[in-house]
Parts: structure tokens; C-alpha cells; sequence
């Protein structure tokens, strides 16, 4: 089953033709260009207008190869243990629990009871997961209970204040479950500040007590996006959350001047320290991070990058950059 649905998307109109990527092993394609089958290449469903019909059952063995190593490796790692389904009842320390479940109702875990928790929230409504699963689903003759996802889509009535209720409850029930003392870590990225302040709001407000901030940045990213004087962050944050014998409470609502105050505030000292124009993908990646040392992450849905637009010409400047001799974009300095 594993393989047959790890095929399914790759058997379809869905698998796009990169054309040119300056590989010698691509096939030759239209106008003896050199080709390369590329996989789903964005969070929807789409036509591709050039698509590879790929060959059905050698991509079935290929996946099937590449589960049946998965599985060795797993065994291999987790020799000694057992794996059992959630239902199963085992007080044994070496047993391996997999439930399936709703985030908003761990029934299944008992109060304080839990060591450690690394979550991955949705991204607010970035990817919709249920609606892109239909292709799986439907095979598989299943179906999923949209009303149980948390998301933003309109089609099923969900907004910004649905999704932020809806987190809150998951995450209220991750500090039921966690031990006090214990952390929990939170991997997220939007490009929406809005998104941003609604998930950390709504942990905030389960009881954890926000801790740390890190950046970590991706491995690469292209030249395009780098050097945009507006872009959005680029990489993942990994937040750091502690349940303590005493609540958190949510600060109070910062007010704008100040705000903005502390945005323009970071983004100098971030260019301070860098001592040359930089891009502004370095200034935002550690902009989250100070403006949440500041005490300022929390309680606002400004999107930083609207305020520094005002502030080019003021504070601040953009430098043109060349790569390899052409235009590629700007870079931040301080004016």
C-alpha cells in the first residue's frame, strides 16, 4: 500500500518537464533541448502544459525499493523496540505508540505525561492538506473529516479567528499532556505576519512560556529571491516553549509608535553589525527573533516589511547588486 500510493502522484499529469537545468543526463526532448522529470511543483492542482507520461509499473518497483530500504533501516534503528497501534495498552518503556488522532483531542494521553513534544503546526491556510489528499484518498475509497482540519479556507468556512480557536485548542491539549518542567518545540514559517502572531498568540495563551528563537537557514535559495529588496524570510524557525508550574499570560498589546519603533530599532542594529549592505533575507531571518526579544512578537498583526518600506530614503537605503555582472536585485544599508 505504501508503494502504491507513493507512485500515485508521480503516475499522473502532474509530473512537470524541467527543461534546461544544465544537466548532461536529461533526456532530449522538443527542439533537442535537454529535459528532466520533475515532480509536484507547487501546493495545488495544476495542468502542466508539457507533462511525462511515465511508465507506470517501473515506477511502482522504483518506490517499492525505496520503501522496502525504509523499512530495513527502520528495523535497524529501532532494534529492541516495539512498534504497536495507539490502541494497544503497554506500559513497556521500549514500545513505540503511533496513534492517529486529532491534535484537539489527545484522549488517548493522560495529564502530565509526556516528556518532550516537536510539532509542526499548518501554516495557516498555505497548503491545504485534505483537499490535496483527495488524490490519495480517492484510490484508497476514504474519507477524511474536513471539519476536524485546522486551516484557512473559505470553502469550508474557516478564517483567520477559526484557525487561530482551533490551534489554541490543539495546543492547550499539548500542555494538558506535557510534564511540568518539559519542553516542547515548534518548527513554523508563514509569510504572513498575521499567521505569525496567531500561532505563537494562541501557544502564549495555552500556558507554555515562549523561550527561543532560532533561524535556521535553508540549504540554498535562489539568486531571484535572495536579493528582492521586499522578499519574505526564507529557511524555518524553531521556537522553544517551557511548561512551568505557573501559566503564561500574554503581554499587553504593544502600542503602534512603539512598535515600529522597535522594528527600525532591530533592523539598525542588524545592519550595524553586519558593517557592509546586506540582503534583506538576513535582515528579516534575525528580525523575528529580535522583535521577539523585544516582547513585541505577540501582540500585533503589522507586518514588519510594511513599515521598513516606508522607512527607504529615511533610514535606510538600497544598493543596487550585480551578480556576474548583471542586475540581480539590492541589498540593505543603513543611509
Amino acid at each position: 500500500m505504501l508503494a502504491f500510493t507513493a507512485a500515485l502522484q508521480q503516475t499522473s499529469r502532474l509530473v512537470i518537464v524541467i527543461s534546461n537545468r544544465g544537466s548532461k543526463g536529461g533526456k532530449k526532448g522538443k527542439s533537442n533541448r535537454s529535459v528532466e522529470v520533475g515532480s509536484w511543483g507547487r501546493p495545488s492542482y495544476w495542468y502542466p502544459e508539457d507533462h511525462f507520461e511515465v511508465n507506470v509499473w517501473n515506477t511502482f518497483e522504483n518506490r517499492f525499493k525505496k520503501v522496502l530500504r525504509g523499512k530495513e533501516q527502520i528495523v535497524e534503528e529501532l532494534q529492541g523496540t516495539r512498534v504497536v497501534d495507539g490502541k494497544a495498552r503497554s506500559t513497556d518503556s521500549a514500545t513505540l505508540h503511533l496513534h492517529t488522532a486529532s491534535a484537539t483531542h489527545l484522549t488517548m494521553l493522560a495529564d502530565s505525561s509526556i516528556d518532550y513534544i516537536f510539532t509542526d503546526p499548518p501554516y495557516g491556510g498555505a497548503i491545504q492538506y485534505i483537499e490535496l489528499g483527495t488524490l490519495w484518498t480517492a484510490w484508497m475509497d476514504q474519507e477524511v473529516d474536513a471539519t476536524q482540519e485546522i486551516t484557512i479556507n473559505p470553502r469550508q468556512g474557516k478564517g483567520a479567528a477559526e484557525f487561530e480557536s482551533m490551534i489554541h485548542e490543539a495546543f492547550c491539549e499539548a500542555h494538558r499532556v506535557l510534564k511540568t518542567g518539559k519542553w516542547m518545540h515548534v518548527t513554523f514559517h508563514s509569510k504572513h505576519f498575521g499567521i505569525w502572531s496567531a500561532i505563537l498568540r494562541a501557544i502564549v495563551q495555552a500556558g507554555f512560556h515562549l523561550e527561543h528563537v532560532l533561524h535556521q537557514p535553508p540549504l540554498r535559495a535562489s539568486s531571484t529571491a535572495l536579493y528582492q529588496p521586499f522578499g519574505s524570510a526564507v529557511g524555518d524557525y524553531y521556537i522553544r516553549f517551557q511548561k512551568r508550574a505557573k501559566p503564561s499570560v500574554v503581554p499587553e498589546a504593544m502600542p503602534d509608535e512603539d512598535y515600529e519603533k522597535v522594528v527600525i530599532d532591530s533592523v539598525k542594529t542588524i545592519l550595524e553589525e553586519a558593517g557592509e549592505p546586506i540582503m534583506f533575507q538576513h535582515i528579516l531571518n534575525r528580525l523575528f527573533v529580535l522583535i521577539f526579544e523585544a516582547g513585541a512578537l505577540l501582540n500585533t498583526t503589522v507586518d514588519p516589511i510594511s513599515i521598513l518600506k516606508k522607512r527607504v530614503g529615511h533610514e535606510f537605503e538600497l544598493v543596487p547588486h550585480e551578480v556576474d555582472g548583471k542586475e540581480a536585485g539590492s541589498l540593505w544599508s543603513l543611509n
